[in-house]
């Protein structure tokens, strides 16, 4: 482990490697059908307050279509 700023995950454990495995795609976002069940999955439990939120890079990586669509799916 690397606990520097910049790299925090050394590429060579294991565990790493193998999840690593699982990605074709050098992209991971979320699909919209994903989108759409958490949304749904989370809003049926009926809490009095439903809250969303993303931190880090999501709101760039994903782009403004993304939330769109995750607000348009939480109505």
């Amino acid at each position: 482990m690397n606990t520097g700023r910049v790299k925090t995950i050394d590429v060579r454990l294991p565990a790493y490697l193998r999840v690593s495995n699982l990605f074709q795609e050098t992209t991971h976002r979320m699909s919209k059908e994903v989108l759409e069940k958490m949304v749904a999955d989370y809003l049926s439990r009926q809490f009095p307050v439903s809250v969303f939120s993303w931190q880090g890079g999501e709101p760039t990586l994903c782009g403004l279509d993304f939330f769109r669509e995750a607000v348009y799916n939480s109505r």
